[in-house]
């Protein structure tokens, strides 16, 4: 949005340029010289004080409307059900690049919240907010499928790239097209689903937690927890790419099923080529005892995978891999942050610049690489250095 810069416009108002522009005063004076001379010396100040006013109030105005303009039309608040689905609503049509920013707290949905668009313009959705969404604080923000509807669908058919951050997806059931919890699907725009929890959701087809669907575009899947998770295939995630690449990075991928024999229990992938990086893909359950299926080539670098197979070509890159168990912090039943224990073997054995972006913090908002290397999965623990000594 073009604007008129104010101290450009002043500029003329120049006492060389005011000089000229009064230089001709009538040669024939009234009666009261003095009085003429102090009346044309007050009217030039007067106009000049007028026009520095009335261009610094425009100026000003200017740029208000721009602020007020871009916060209308570009970052939305959602905190509630109905304004978080009015808010998706909103962008899906307006021809722009938009945020929806959801305040935190659980949110029990009894209709799917939805996102379609076609339109070639990106939408991120984060959680983590204060209730008018002006302050990120990082604090759960649930949505709660109520065991009956999934709690979010997404499909960007444009050409329009898709964010999702920070948000909890719990309790959700898909009886369709998969993604108990989250589905998302894109023809070339690019996917990131990053620092997301994935709880107690259901799919009857695909991805219990998860069904991503890239047609061309990048996907991105970082940071993320899927935990009691069931679907025929991809008990945590269903990820489907044709980009030339896509990236796994970081997850934790713990305690989730698939009743399909050729399913993975906890993580599926299909299409081109992926690169998986610090995750960890353990004590998930399938019809084929297999934490993760691989229908797509890809590369392996420092994963703790517990049981894997591939009908896709073998890995090409197969570099610092384990299998071991990744030594969880106890907490909670039903704990869903899976840190790790300061001796397992799963600190500071990641790679701290992966292949596709590392995050700069974990779920608890703690840096990444607080030791010699990443730690393998969602969190990052607080050990310099893997002996446990500080």
């Amino acid at each position: 949005m073009n604007s008129m810069n104010p101290q450009k416009s002043l500029r003329s108002n120049s006492p060389q340029r005011r000089k000229r522009m009064f230089a001709t005063r009538p040669k024939k004076l009234p009666h009261n010289s003095q009085l003429t001379d102090s009346w044309w010396l007050r009217l030039d100040r007067g106009v000049s004080f007028a026009i520095r006013a009335a261009l610094a109030f425009l100026g000003m105005l200017l740029i208000v409307c721009a602020d007020m303009r871009s916060a209308n039309a570009t970052v939305f608040c959602g905190n509630s059900a109905a304004s978080i689905q009015v808010s998706l609503s909103a962008t899906q049509s307006n021809n722009e690049d938009d945020e929806v920013r959801i305040a935190a707290g659980q949110y029990l949905l009894s209709t799917p919240l939805i996102y379609q668009s076609t339109q070639a313009h990106s939408i991120t959705i984060s959680g983590g907010w204060n209730a008018n969404c002006t302050s990120f604080n990082g604090a759960a923000t649930v949505l709660n499928g109520q065991s009956t509807v999934r709690p979010l669908f997404i499909l960007a058919s444009g050409g329009g790239g898709v964010n999702v951050s920070w948000l909890t997806f719990s309790y959700g059931v898909e009886t369709n097209n998969g993604g108990g919890g989250l589905y998302v699907s894109t023809d070339s725009g690019a996917i990131t689903i990053d620092l997301n929890r994935f709880s107690f959701n259901h799919a009857t087809n695909l991805g219990g937690g998860l069904n991503a669907y890239s047609l061309s575009g990048e996907l991105r899947v970082r940071g993320n927890v899927a935990f009691g998770n069931s679907a025929a295939s991809g008990g945590g995630f269903e990820l489907t790419s044709y980009a030339a690449n896509s990236y796994v990075i970081g997850n934790t991928i713990v305690g989730n099923s698939s009743a399909d024999s050729t399913g993975g229990g906890g993580l599926y992938l299909a299409g081109v080529y992926f690169w998986l990086s610090n995750n960890i893909v353990w004590n998930n359950n399938a019809n084929s005892a297999v934490d993760m299926r691989a229908a797509a080539p890809h590369a392996r670098i420092d994963n703790d995978i517990g049981s894997s197979s591939s009908n896709a070509a073998d890995p090409l890159h197969n570099v610092g891999n384990i299998n071991v168990n990744p030594g969880f912090a106890s907490c909670a039943l039903l704990c869903q942050d899976f840190e790790l224990l300061p001796t397992s073997a799963l600190v500071n054995a990641g790679e701290n610049a992966p292949v596709g972006g590392a995050l700069d913090s974990d779920l608890n908002l703690g840096g990444r690489a607080i030791g010699t290397h990443a730690d393998i999965g969602a969190f990052e623990s607080d050990v310099l250095l893997r002996n446990g000594f500080d």
